[in-house]
């Protein structure tokens, strides 16, 4: 079995609710991207770090979207008191100006997070990407 269905399976088993139980989630979202290279279409995994906490404004909620992608750590947050469909740039941390991904995300009932924008997983060429990844709980 490969790592992916490892990790899969154990994201499967651990599901929870994306709800604001305890007034705070922290969650690994894991799921598969297709990338179109020469003509040949590739399956990737992506995985995104899901945080959802309480705004210092105390009405609001402050959402955090992190990848790691060639070797860059990538990041993009949100406060907002809206529910369904958030806008979000995902950008290099060390690097505002190199974008990975800028659209909107929005949880789903089924413990998933859908992403839907475009991409620049391929370096400079923007293209399409909208995906659902499954979600589970980790701990801080």
């Amino acid at each position: 079995m490969s790592h992916l269905s490892y990790l899969l399976a154990f994201l499967m088993m651990s599901m929870s609710s994306l709800s604001h139980a305890g007034d705070a989630a922290h969650k690994a979202c894991v799921g598969i991207v297709s990338e179109e290279n020469e003509g040949i279409t590739q399956l990737k995994k992506i995985t995104v770090t899901y945080d959802d906490v309480r705004a210092s404004d105390g009405e609001q909620r402050k959402y955090t979207l992190s990848i790691s992608h060639k070797g860059k750590n990538y990041t993009g947050t949100s406060i907002t008191a809206a529910e369904n469909a958030i806008a979000i740039k995902i950008v290099n941390k060390e690097n505002q100006s190199d974008v990975l991904f800028e659209g909107t995300f929005k949880t789903l009932e089924n413990n998933g997070l859908e992403l839907q924008g475009k991409s620049f997983l391929q370096g400079e060429t923007q293209k399409p990407l909208h995906v659902v990844l499954e979600c589970g709980d980790i701990a801080k």
